[in-house]
């Protein structure tokens, strides 16, 4: 891959911006146990040595809205534990979560991310454009085919009944988006001009238009892509936004095979997994008509399968930490995750409501030193 450009509107890009962390011995896992912190094996006790532990972090899908929501949350993560998300050893981001896990994995810090004054109407223009994506606009008004990609629909009905087989349904029967991702790319590139992020383990995720499987670019045998390119395939919500072409193949959302795609981590041989996953919430969900029940009843099965993927990584000894919107940030976030005008309010309830939840689960503590093998 290509090594990152420089970081023209968000952060000069200086060596010291990119503080990503030097290969760590690999010692054992912890021993396979549920506990709230990171355990050790009896060897790496002994030694008496530290180390910090080796993170991932995954950013899952969510729309404008959902993003608006990550970076609040992940200012609140800066600032409550003093641990830095761009020093996560690895990184996995899907749909709305690509654009920030691109932007960590470049050098961009938390900070930076944040709008220079949400209440100002001189605020950057040029960051309300790329951040807030106010400027998405369909480029043409004639209609699409009635059908986007029969051949995706077609790959989800053979599937077992499933939340991916579900949206893999309806992402191949509405029809193609108008809306370029452009917006997307340039917000990328400002970060990485051409290839890749610098970060050796950078992942992004998104769906094959035609056949439905999930490509993880970044990784070992994935076509070969620029960052920018790659975010803009796994944000490309069907029916909103125009599929990505790549290499000669378009490329959806990664979100229709899964919400935060937690699994790509099991074999990564992590001690804490931090996931910020914007479409769910642990409280009842209000009244709400036919359409948003059936949509309520696809995401309790994206949960099902989120969860499993967590229990899988719990089971290997890691220490798994979910966060996502407080009902009343979902109550801030409303029905339409694409509209822009409450991004402000949401990223401030975001800021909040995360914070309560790393003390309340002791997230300083569990992003603490361990111990390793000398």
């Amino acid at each position: 891959m290509g090594q990152s450009a420089r970081g023209a509107l968000l952060i000069p890009a200086t060596s010291s911006n990119r503080p990503f962390p030097r290969a760590l011995p690999t010692g054992s896992l912890a021993t396979k146990k549920l506990v709230p912190y990171t355990t050790m094996t009896n060897r790496e006790s002994r030694s008496g040595t530290h180390r910090r532990p080796r993170v991932g972090l995954v950013l899952g899908a969510g729309g404008v809205l959902g993003g608006a929501w990550m970076v609040g949350a992940l200012a609140a993560l800066h600032r409550e534990t003093g641990w830095d998300p761009r020093e996560a050893d690895w990184l996995v981001g899907t749909s709305a979560g690509a654009v920030f896990a691109a932007l960590l994995a470049a050098g961009v810090p938390p900070a930076r991310l944040l709008p220079p004054d949400l209440t100002s109407p001189e605020a950057d223009r040029r960051w309300i454009l790329l951040a807030l994506q106010s400027s998405y606009r369909p480029d043409r008004w004639l209609p699409n085919a009635p059908v986007g990609s029969w051949r995706l629909a077609v790959a989800g009905m053979r599937q077992a009944p499933s939340s991916s087989s579900l949206l893999q349904v309806l992402g191949g029967i509405v029809p193609a988006g108008r809306v370029s991702a452009d917006p997307i790319v340039r917000t990328v590139r400002q970060a990485v001009m051409s290839g890749w992020a610098a970060h050796p383990h950078c992942r992004i995720v998104a769906t094959d238009y035609a056949s439905g499987k999930r490509v993880v670019f970044g990784a070992t045998g994935a076509p070969e892509t620029g960052l920018a390119e790659a975010v803009a395939a796994s944000c490309a919500v069907p029916g909103f936004f125009e599929p990505v072409s790549i290499s000669g193949r378009r490329y959806v959302d990664g979100g229709l095979h899964s919400l935060c795609n937690l699994d790509l981590l099991e074999s990564s041989e992590l001690d804490v997994v931090i996931c910020f996953c914007a479409m769910t919430s642990r409280g009842r969900q209000g009244r709400s008509g036919p359409v948003q029940r059936a949509f309520h009843s696809v995401l309790s099965l994206a949960v099902e399968q989120r969860d499993r993927h967590a229990r899988a990584l719990i089971n290997r000894g890691v220490d798994v930490i979910i966060l996502e919107p407080a009902p009343r940030d979902r109550a801030t976030m409303g029905v339409n995750l694409m509209d822009p005008r409450r991004w402000g309010t949401v990223l401030e309830a975001a800021e909040t409501s995360v914070a309560r939840q790393l003390r309340r689960r002791r997230v300083a503590t569990r992003l603490g030193a361990t111990r390793t093998a000398a």
